[in-house]
């Protein structure tokens, strides 16, 4: 069974910083590597107990027409192939419903807010959410790459 990891990607330096942070744990773990790139500032996550709604900043929807092939070459600069999420299914028209059928997710401290307003070491309510919701480990990125020593979980 292939483990994945799950990555919201966003077009912008931050977004690059984050990417990389996902690329590095898919190599170091082994995991392959599942992108969204959002359409819509919302998505829906069923989970067992809870459906999150995830609301996501502006920021996400930045360059879309280059978001796919910044992904891809980010990626493939460093050695993992990435496969691309397209949601089927929209709880409306504008609410994608993202399935949760993978290994771990990479998460921003915040989705909704900068990172820099949220302190570090909190997290904002749609992430706390995900995090006690999800079956899957959820990797909290910082605001720049660097290359971690070790992995540590609950």
């Amino acid at each position: 069974m292939d483990i994945r990891l799950f990555h919201v990607f966003r077009n912008t330096p931050l977004g690059r910083e984050t990417l990389l942070q996902s690329i590095h744990f898919c190599k170091t773990v082994g995991t392959s590597l599942l992108i969204y790139i959002p359409k819509h500032t919302k998505f829906l996550m069923y989970f067992e107990n809870d459906v999150v709604q995830v609301n996501l900043d502006s920021s996400y929807l930045a360059a879309p027409q280059s978001a796919r092939r910044h992904a891809q070459e980010l990626a493939e600069a460093g050695g993992i192939v990435p496969s691309f999420l397209d949601p089927k299914h929209f709880t409306t028209s504008t609410l994608p419903d993202v399935p949760i059928h993978f290994d771990f997710m990479c998460c921003p401290r915040s989705t909704s807010v900068l990172q820099s307003k949220s302190g570090l070491g909190n997290a904002g309510p749609r992430v706390r959410r995900i995090v006690k919701a999800a079956r899957f480990a959820v990797l909290m990125t910082g605001e720049a790459y660097r290359q971690c020593q070790r992995i540590a979980g609950q």
